[in-house]
């Protein structure tokens, strides 16, 4: 990471570039895990795909300041996932918190990072979108294109874990 807080990570033979959206501030202490009881969708959500890890979540006002330097309308699940929890993994992938939520700058514009899916890529949201449409964005350069954060994820832990999810609609682009 340079000075700024910018990283760079190489992609095939693209290169990437992330920038942390608290740059320049203290780097935050890990936030301790918490027992994954959850209320609502997510507590069988979670169940159901094997969620291994939870931390506590941000307090209300962390909540709004993190928020605020996101430039996009976040898709209303992931907000309902951030409220009860600051990130959770998987044994194959990770939701990130709004701690560990970075923008990408990607080969078609710039996107914020939801979640990252064991290698295989990250899901995101395009910056200054107001659709809160959720983007896959593979490192191999495929790319689609899902209405909710949870049938994103629900594609992944269907079609790559082989996890049944019990996702309603397809993937646009699949």
């Amino acid at each position: 990471m340079n000075a700024i807080g910018e990283e760079r990570a190489n992609t095939s033979s693209a290169r990437k570039h992330f920038r942390r959206l608290d740059a320049g501030t203290q780097a935050q202490t890990e936030r301790p895990e918490t027992e994954r009881r959850f209320s609502g969708w997510l507590q069988q959500w979670a169940v159901r795909n094997g969620a291994q890890r939870a931390r506590v979540p941000l307090d209300s006002k962390e909540r709004s300041i993190r928020l605020s330097r996101v430039d996009a309308e976040l898709p209303q699940d992931y907000l309902e996932i951030t409220e009860q929890t600051e990130g959770l993994e998987f044994k194959d992938c990770a939701v990130f918190g709004l701690s560990d939520v970075r923008e990408f700058a990607g080969d078609d514009g710039n996107y914020y990072l939801l979640a990252e899916l064991n290698g295989r890529g990250v899901l995101g949201v395009r910056a200054g979108s107001q659709d809160r449409r959720v983007f896959y964005l593979g490192y191999d350069h495929d790319q689609d294109e899902y209405l909710s954060f949870r049938e994103a994820m629900g594609y992944y832990f269907e079609n790559v874990t082989g996890k049944a999810t019990g996702r309603q609609s397809q993937a646009p682009n699949a």
